[in-house]
């Protein structure tokens, strides 16, 4: 929600209240229904968190979550328009094929035929809806998932697969833009002809932008999954932890590309080869990635829980100067 608002303040769009609420309800009902299917097993690799979604199921499931789902439909027929809600449409069915396939990961044979049939149906309703490049970025996390299935059909699948953690901040970083980006593409247009004016025209800002922030959510997670293993915690078999025997090392190459390219595009904007916009989201990106590395290096001195909030404030940190900058 945080981030939908320091976009929308960047790219001067101003939001209808009830998409950002709106978003922030969904996120909760991806958590909890995530939480939800994890904790339905033996209890193998659950911590505190699933013990809690749990204990709580009958609530969750019996009212809350109905409540929050209403809540949302409503929203997307009353209080957004009709392009957006379409595009939220999208998002919903990629979310639902995303929590399936992570549900049936267990029982490959029934998980394959699912996800590989809910996959097509999936891409044919995304290519007729009318979605822009949002479409272009479903499909490629449709084909994922649909691959990692292919793949952990094989003995040594499981080291192949792509990991949940991944799939989850690109899908945030998604619903994070596309609710900005949908007021700010109309117009904007160009062919191969004159690739340069295209580019700094801004149509490929919103792809920009994405990228950023899917590679600030993942390393945010990735971190804080690595600690969580640090401290002995059960990897789930699709979390980075059981498919990155290195997680370590990669969690800081992760952190380390975040940085880079954050930085590149705000260096580059201001030199005049990205759009000036890009500039604003550039610094506060590296802002946050250099928190987490703070972080990071001084993991040892925090518990699981403790790393894991301050791990999410760092993400968010750096918005209190686009909020005091707007008031």
């Amino acid at each position: 929600m945080l981030w939908q608002m320091a976009l929308a303040d960047i790219n001067r769009v101003r939001l209808m209240p009830g998409m950002t609420i709106g978003l922030g309800v969904v996120v909760w009902i991806i958590y909890v229904t995530d939480r939800l299917l994890d904790s339905c097993g033996d209890g193998a690799g659950m911590d505190a968190r699933h013990f809690f979604h749990r204990k709580w199921r009958l609530l969750l499931v019996c009212l809350l979550l109905p409540a929050a789902v209403g809540y949302a439909l409503w929203t997307g027929a009353h209080e957004i328009p009709l392009g957006m809600f379409w595009h939220a449409a999208a998002l919903a069915l990629v979310v639902a094929l995303y929590l399936a396939h992570f549900a049936l990961g267990e029982k490959r044979a029934v998980s394959g035929l699912a996800v590989s049939a809910a996959g097509l149906v999936a891409l044919v309703v995304i290519s007729i809806l009318p979605l822009g490049g949002s479409g272009l970025m479903l499909t490629i996390i449709i084909l994922m998932l649909m691959t990692a299935t292919f793949l952990e059909r094989f003995p040594g699948g499981r080291g192949g697969g792509v990991p949940k953690e991944l799939l989850a901040a690109m899908l945030f970083a998604i619903g994070t833009t596309s609710g900005v980006h949908f007021f700010t593409t109309e117009g904007v247009s160009g062919s191969l002809h004159d690739l340069k004016m295209l580019w700094m025209s801004g149509a490929f800002v919103p792809t920009l932008e994405l990228m950023l922030l899917w590679l600030l959510f993942a390393s945010n997670l990735v971190c804080i999954v690595a600690v969580e293993k640090a401290h002995g915690a059960r990897a789930q078999r699709s979390s980075v932890a059981a498919l990155w025997p290195d997680l370590e090392r990669k969690c800081k190459r992760l952190l380390g590309v975040t940085m880079v390219c954050a930085i590149a595009i705000g260096v580059g904007a201001r030199g005049g080869f990205v759009p000036s916009g890009m500039q604003s989201l550039g610094w506060l990106v590296s802002t946050a990635a250099a928190l987490l590395v703070v972080l990071w290096m001084n993991r040892a001195r925090f518990t699981p829980a403790a790393f894991r909030v301050l791990a999410d404030i760092a993400v968010v940190a750096p918005l209190t100067w686009v909020f005091a900058r707007g008031g």
